[in-house]
């Protein structure tokens, strides 16, 4: 069975807001509503309330009643504190991967991550298109956990 599963609509959705909300594209504020959500994505208004909630949940939209939902305003605290426990939950990612790249991949890993650091903390959407990158070569060894990662949100 070597079939491609396509990302779920929800999930693929969440994931464009969510990136757009963290890296600044999308800025405190500013109403998400439905309507214009759901043209931009060619969905329905189901999937879009779905997003919204779970964006909500998430602390990166805001509702106000009455009023609808907002984009919050992401700290950079609240962005660091996120990068704390994604660190302490990585460690045994890379226990798992460690001694399992190809040679080409550490070089690409090593290539990545200078330039990861390079990035300008004012840069939110270059940086987290950077660090995405070297996070997804880091795992390439283990596709399972990407699997199970894609499959949790």
């Amino acid at each position: 069975m070597n079939e491609i599963m396509a990302e779920p609509l929800v999930a693929r959705v969440y994931r464009i807001l969510s990136e757009d909300i963290v890296t600044g594209r999308i800025a405190p504020g500013t109403p998400l509503i439905q309507k214009q959500l759901a043209a931009r994505f060619e969905v329905s208004r189901t999937p879009i309330r779905d997003v919204l909630t779970q964006l909500t949940a998430d602390g990166l939209a805001q509702l106000i009643s009455g009023k609808g939902c907002f984009v919050s305003n992401v700290s950079r605290d609240a962005v660091t504190d996120v990068y704390a426990v994604r660190a302490a939950l990585e460690e045994p990612v890379f226990r798992t991967v460690f001694g399992k790249h190809t040679a080409l991949q550490l070089h690409q890993l090593r290539i990545l991550a200078t330039e990861t650091l390079q990035v300008s903390p004012e840069n939110g959407e270059e940086f987290y298109e950077a660090s995405l990158q070297f996070h997804q070569l880091l795992m390439a060894p283990c596709p399972g956990l990407l699997t199970y990662q894609n499959c949790s949100k």
